[in-house]
C-alpha cells in the first residue's frame, strides 16, 4: 500500500548529544532544585557517570539524593515504593541515570507520585490519562537499546500478575536527556548485543510493513543500513568510542517517532515478545530475536515486498524474485541475530516439557494484553497467529 497517512507530531525533548553533553543539563536545573537521581546498579560508577552528574548538580547547588533498587524491565512494586517515598520526601526533578529500565520506571514514577489516593496506580497502564501534575524528568542515557531518552513510552512489569504492558503519554517527555557516549564504553558484550538488535527491531516495526513511503523507507533504510555495518565492528571493538556514537545516535533515532510518521507500524514482535518476559524473564531483546523471523514468515505475503526491498537496499542483494529476495532479508537477519549471540530459539533460554501447551499459554497472555483485539499494521495477526510463531519460535 503506498500512500502518507496524517499525523500530528510534537517532540519537545532536548537532546544534548556528544562527550561532555552533561554539562548541558545546567541549564535546566534550577539553584537549590530538590532532585532524585534514579538508578539500577553499579554501572554508574564504573561508566564515570555519577561523579559527572554530581559535579553538575554541585554547580547548581541542588539538594540531590541517589536511589537505587530499579530492576531490568522494571517492577510495579518497585515503582510505588518510590513513588511512595517520594510523597514523604519530595523532589522537584527526577533523573535517569541508565538505561531503558530505569528511564521507564523514572517516567512512571513522575506519572503516579502526584495521583489522588483514590485512583489505582496500575490503573495508568491501561489509562494514561489519569496521570496529572506529573514530576519534571531528564536522564542520562548509559545504553543504546531502547530509545526511552526520546519518545513518551514506558514499559512496566506487574510480576506479580504476570503482567507486562507498553503506555504512553506527551506528558512523560522527558525535558532533556543527555546522550554521552562515553557512558556505553563499560557496558559488556551481551548488554551491547541485547541493545543493537533492540534497535534493529524498533526500525523493523516500522518498515517492515505493507505500507510504502519514499521519505520514510529510506530514513529507516538509512538506519538500518548503519546498523549493520557498524555493530560486527563494535562487537570486535567495544571500547570504540565513535562505533559508540554510532549506536548511540541509532538508537534514539530508531524510536523517537520520525521515522514512523505517515506511515502503517507493526508492534507484533514487541507484543508477543512482552508477554515472553512476562512469563520467562527473558530479556527484551531476546525475545525479539525469537519472534521475528517468525513472524515474517506467517505474514510472508503482506510483508515480503518489504522485506524484498530491504535485501536490495539495506543487505545489498541486487537480483531474484520478490519470494526470493525476501527469505534472503530474512535469512541475513537470523545470521545477524547470530553475531550477536543471541539465540534464535525460545528453548535457547527456557525449558518446556511441552511446547504446544507453553505456545497457547503465550498466545492467551499476548490476546488478553491487547485487549482481545487483532492488531499489527493491518490489524491481522490474531490469537491463533501468535501461538503459531511462539510454536514455530521455540
Amino acid at each position: 500500500m503506498s500512500s502518507l497517512l496524517s499525523y500530528h507530531w510534537q517532540n519537545s525533548t532536548h537532546i544534548a548529544f556528544g562527550v561532555g553533553a552533561i554539562s548541558q543539563l545546567k541549564k535546566y536545573i534550577p539553584r537549590e532544585a530538590r532532585v532524585l537521581c534514579l538508578y539500577n546498579g553499579d554501572h554508574i560508577e564504573k561508566s564515570g557517570v555519577k561523579s559527572d552528574l554530581e559535579k553538575v548538580l554541585t554547580d547548581c547547588e541542588a539538594r540531590y539524593r541517589w536511589r537505587g533498587g530499579i530492576e531490568n524491565n522494571p517492577d510495579f512494586s518497585s515503582c510505588l515504593e518510590i513513588s511512595e517515598e517520594l510523597r514523604k520526601t519530595p523532589a522537584d526533578i527526577l533523573v535517569a541515570v541508565g538505561g531503558g529500565s530505569v528511564m521507564d520506571a523514572t517516567k512512571y514514577i513522575s506519572g503516579i507520585v502526584n495521583l489522588p489516593n483514590s485512583i489505582d496506580p496500575w490503573s495508568v497502564m491501561s489509562k494514561p490519562s489519569l496521570i496529572g501534575r506529573p514530576i519534571p524528568i531528564m536522564s542520562v542515557c548509559t545504553l543504546a537499546a531502547t530509545g526511552s531518552e526520546w519518545d513518551p513510552h514506558f514499559v512496566i512489569s506487574r510480576r506479580s500478575t504476570g503482567e507486562k504492558i507498553s503506555q504512553a503519554h506527551n506528558c512523560l517527555r522527558f525535558k532533556v536527556s543527555v546522550l554521552d557516549p562515553r557512558y556505553t564504553l563499560s557496558v559488556p558484550f551481551h548488554y551491547t548485543a541485547n541493545g543493537v538488535y533492540d534497535t534493529f527491531t524498533h526500525v523493523c516495526e516500522q518498515y517492515i510493513t505493507g505500507f510504502f513511503n519514499p521519505l520514510q523507507d529510506r530514513l529507516s533504510e538509512a538506519i538500518l543500513s548503519t546498523i549493520v555495518e557498524v555493530a560486527p565492528k563494535l562487537m570486535k571493538d567495544l571500547s570504540n568510542l565513535n562505533f559508540r556514537a554510532t549506536m548511540m545516535q541509532c538508537s534514539a533515532l530508531a524510536l523517537n517517532d520520525l521515522i514512523g510518521l505517515g506511515t502503517g507500524q507493526c508492534w507484533g514482535t514487541h507484543n508477543i515478545g512482552l508477554a515472553l518476559t512476562a512469563k520467562y524473564n527473558m530479556d527484551h531483546a531476546e525475545t525479539l530475536a525469537c519472534i521475528q523471523p517468525w513472524l515474517w514468515r506467517r505474514f510472508f505475503d503482506v510483508k515480503k515486498f518489504k522485506l524484498a526491498q530491504m535485501a536490495e537496499r539495506v543487505w545489498g542483494r541486487k537480483s531474484g524474485s520478490v519470494d526470493e529476495l525476501a527469505n534472503y532479508s530474512i535469512l541475513k537477519t537470523e545470521e545477524f541475530t547470530s553475531m550477536l549471540k543471541l539465540s534464535r530459539r525460545i528453548g535457547g533460554y527456557v525449558k518446556e516439557k511441552d511446547q504446544e501447551v507453553a505456545a497457547k499459554n503465550i498466545a492467551d497472555k499476548v490476546w488478553e494484553m491487547v485487549g482481545r483485539r487483532p492488531f499489527g499494521e493491518h490489524k491481522m495477526i490474531k490469537k491463533e497467529d501468535v501461538e503459531v510463531i511462539v510454536s514455530a519460535a521455540f
